[in-house]
């Protein structure tokens, strides 16, 4: 009896920390780009963000996952990708906790798939919330999350040419820079 009591009291411990990530107030923290999630599931975590907080209202519902990411040189442009076994999930980027419509900076859905992919440009400074949920069915499901940092376009630097002209009756005599095309 003393082995099922302690073996329960371990699941229940196992159980408080392993979903501790469920809320704004203890959300699992990514401490550095790019990220890979690897496999995680929002089952068991509760469902504490209703239908309507995130950037697009008809998910939610679902069991939700919640992390934060401090962003420090802004402005970045990042990618997120979502994927995992589960259909019908989200992801949606809040610039505060706990989510609105009205903090929503964007995210992406899988629907009926199991795939969505969002870049978003960052140009703030701050901690971003991203959450993972559901349609309200399925209540919860498999899931990846990655970002990958998009470094920004560079333009190459066009080399000035001397170009010289031979005066003839028509045209004037002198020397042009002009600059060589990309």
């Amino acid at each position: 009896m003393r082995k099922i009591l302690l073996l329960l009291i371990i699941v229940l411990l196992a159980n408080s920390t392993l979903f501790s990530q469920n809320t704004c107030n203890a959300p699992t923290v990514i401490s550095s780009l790019p990220f890979s999630s690897g496999t995680q599931t929002t089952c068991g975590a509760l469902d504490d963000y209703p239908v309507g907080s995130y950037y697009t209202g008809n998910y939610g519902g679902g069991e939700d996952y919640v992390y934060s990411l401090n962003i420090t040189n802004a402005p970045v442009t990042l990618k997120f990708d979502l994927a995992g076994t589960a259909t019908w999930k989200i992801l949606s980027i809040h610039s505060g906790c706990t989510p609105t419509t009205a903090n929503a900076i964007g995210g992406c859905t899988t629907s009926s798939g199991t795939t969505g992919t969002v870049t978003l440009n960052i140009t703030t400074n701050g901690t971003y919330y991203l959450f993972v949920d559901t349609w309200p069915t399925p209540t919860c499901g498999d899931f990846t999350l990655n970002i990958a940092v998009i470094p920004p376009c560079s333009t190459p630097t066009a080399q000035p040419t001397a170009l010289n002209l031979t005066p003839t009756s028509n045209s004037i005599a002198g020397s042009f820079t002009a600059a060589s095309p990309a």
